[in-house]
């Protein structure tokens, strides 16, 4: 039984399953891939970025 599960996964007969196998690679291919580079939003900030924000921050109208 095990065996016959392992030729069916690793031994596809047609295409379709062909197909299936490697688009389920893809898919953990590209969340690897996706998994090491980081996401925008956490992007190191650039020297003197803190200073600059608190700058514009006081120089608003609004907190004058």
């Amino acid at each position: 039984m095990a065996f016959r599960l392992y030729v069916l996964i690793h031994k596809p007969k047609n295409n379709i399953m062909k197909l299936i196998k490697n688009t389920i690679a893809a898919f953990i291919l590209i969340g690897m891939f996706s998994s090491c580079l980081p996401h925008p939003s956490r992007r190191p900030m650039p020297p003197g970025h803190d200073k600059k924000v608190e700058k514009l921050k006081e120089a608003h109208p609004r907190n004058r």
